[in-house]
């Protein structure tokens, strides 16, 4: 089990945050582009009495100041990204902040609680949430994620894996393939070949000859178009 929780930005609030630190785990986020964050005092320590420095001044997001932070690479044109461990003001926490600036000069914040992690992978992980949303949606609209009427706990967590696993089988035949067609077409095509092959070994047809494999083709093509 993973202590990385990955959420939308209406939960980067104080309360959520600290309860969910508070038992162990820690959370990848979007902050709103308004939020207040401070970079974090990194000069020599006053001896004198008072509390020592801990802030350097508030981020300006239209005026970064890229000597305190470093670019990462995305993959994605036209846009930049910059990590820094910075102080929120909201939450009363340090956390490894991700400045993302879009091609139109806006810009998005994404966050973790665990400081040690790296920019990239704040920056993957919190866009990896929408992929896990998809498996869900699959999951529950073709493998029969919801379907399963058993009450043990070990079935019903083997029901919910195995649904998974057909949505992710699935995915890589399509990617390892290149196979341009909707997961409902493949598990109508996968269902009908289990079908015809389940016939055709109760008959006894053979079929590897020519006449027969054009037939099958042929149902293969219309079952695709079908579904």
């Amino acid at each position: 089990m993973t202590d990385c929780v990955v959420a939308d930005a209406a939960f980067s609030v104080k309360p959520f945050v600290d309860e969910l630190m508070g038992v162990g785990f820690n959370l990848v986020i979007r902050f709103r582009n308004d939020a207040v964050l401070h970079y974090i005092y990194q000069g020599p320590r006053s001896v004198g009495r008072g509390r020592p420095k801990t802030l350097d001044g508030k981020i300006d997001f239209h005026n970064l100041d890229l000597s305190r932070m470093r670019e990462i690479q995305t993959g994605r044109k036209g846009e930049k990204a910059y990590e820094l461990v910075a102080r929120s003001k909201a939450l009363g926490h340090n956390v490894k902040l991700v400045i993302h600036v879009l091609a139109d000069g806006s810009h998005r914040l994404y966050f973790s609680t665990d400081t040690t992690m790296s920019g990239i992978d704040v920056f993957d992980i919190y866009h990896t949430r929408f992929q896990i949303e998809f498996c869900f949606r699959d999951a529950h609209k073709f493998t029969s994620l919801r379907y399963c009427q058993a009450r043990d706990e070990r079935k019903l967590d083997f029901a919910f894996n195995v649904s998974f696993a057909a949505v992710n089988v699935i995915k890589t035949m399509r990617k390892e393939y290149k196979i341009d067609l909707s997961i409902e077409q493949i598990k109508s095509l996968m269902v009908n070949a289990h079908l015809l092959h389940r016939l055709l070994c109760v008959s006894g047809i053979d079929p590897n000859t020519a006449i027969n494999a054009k037939l099958v083709k042929e149902l293969f093509g219309i079952a695709g178009e079908a579904a």
